[in-house]
């Protein structure tokens, strides 16, 4: 395995196992178990992305996508993602640049709004 390719994994794994220690000790619904598996989702490798946002969206952790972008990825709204975390749109946008995750914003007209 490439080395950036484990620094991935293990990035991921380590995220997964806060999620889990958060999970145990606050519960499920807690905002910070919530945020920590967006950030275990964002972390995942590109070929476990569709499986994490899955997992995540049965949690209930992720909204419903707002739009796709033309490859099919799915966008979600900053307001909404942070109103499922008990956050301000700042907030979380902070909280992710915190974790050293990608804070650039989407051109809209990039994005196809789902019907």
């Amino acid at each position: 395995m490439a080395k950036s390719k484990e620094t991935e994994y293990i990035k991921c794994l380590a995220a997964l196992e806060q999620h889990a220690h958060l999970s145990d000790t606050l519960g499920a619904d807690h905002p910070q178990t919530k945020a920590a598996m967006l950030l275990a989702i964002d972390l995942a490798p590109p070929e476990l992305q569709d499986m994490a946002h899955s997992l995540a969206a049965m949690l209930g952790v992720l909204p419903p996508a707002s739009g796709y972008l033309e490859d099919g990825q799915a966008v979600f709204r900053v307001e909404d993602a942070a109103a499922r975390l008990g956050q301000s749109p700042a907030q979380y946008m902070a909280a992710r640049a915190d974790a050293g995750l990608d804070t650039e914003l989407i051109d809209p007209a990039l994005i196809h709004r789902t019907q």
